[in-house]
C-alpha cells in the first residue's frame, strides 16, 4: 500500500466499497489516519472482501459504483460460467466447436476406460472431442 488513508475516505475493495468510518490499529486503538503497510481495522466497508486484496481510495461513492460493476463485468466474462455458456451458444448455433479434455485417472486401467468411454460419448455432427493430456 502507498499513501494515506484517513477516516472519511471512501474505498473500493475488489467487490465492495465504503466510506471509512473508523480504523483501529492492531492493538484496538482508534486512529484517524494509517500510511502504506501497517495493518488496521477499517469500520464502514459494506461487506467484507477477501482476505489481500488492494485497498484504494477514490474520490466519490459514485466512481466506487463504476470501478465495482467494471470488476465484476470483468469476472463474468472470463467466469468457467460464462465459457459454458459460450460453448453451449456455439454448439446451439451449429458452430463447429471442439471440445479438449484433460482425462486423470488413479490406476493406467481406469485411464483406459476413461479415455474409451469419453471416446464414445454420441455428439452432434459440429462438435468434435479431443484429449489433449491423459495421465496416472
Amino acid at each position: 500500500m502507498t499513501g494515506t488513508l484517513q477516516v472519511g475516505d471512501i474505498v473500493v475493495v475488489h467487490n465492495t466499497y465504503g466510506k471509512v468510518r473508523r480504523m483501529l490499529d492492531r492493538t484496538g486503538k482508534p486512529i484517524k489516519k494509517v500510511t502504506g503497510g501497517d495493518p488496521v481495522m477499517i469500520l464502514g466497508i459494506q461487506e467484507l472482501p477477501e482476505p489481500g486484496r488492494v485497498v484504494e481510495v477514490v474520490e466519490s461513492e459514485k466512481l466506487a459504483t463504476k470501478k465495482i460493476e467494471a470488476i465484476a463485468a470483468h469476472e463474468h466474462m472470463f467466469s468457467k460460467e460464462a465459457m459454458l455458456q459460450d460453448i453451449m451458444e456455439k454448439i446451439g448455433k451449429g458452430d463447429n466447436t471442439q471440445l479438449k479434455l484433460i482425462i486423470k485417472a488413479d490406476s493406467f486401467g481406469s485411464l483406459e476406460a476413461a479415455k474409451q468411454a469419453a471416446m464414445s460419448i454420441s455428439l452432434p455432427e459440429n462438435v468434435e472431442l479431443k484429449i489433449i493430456h491423459s495421465d496416472v
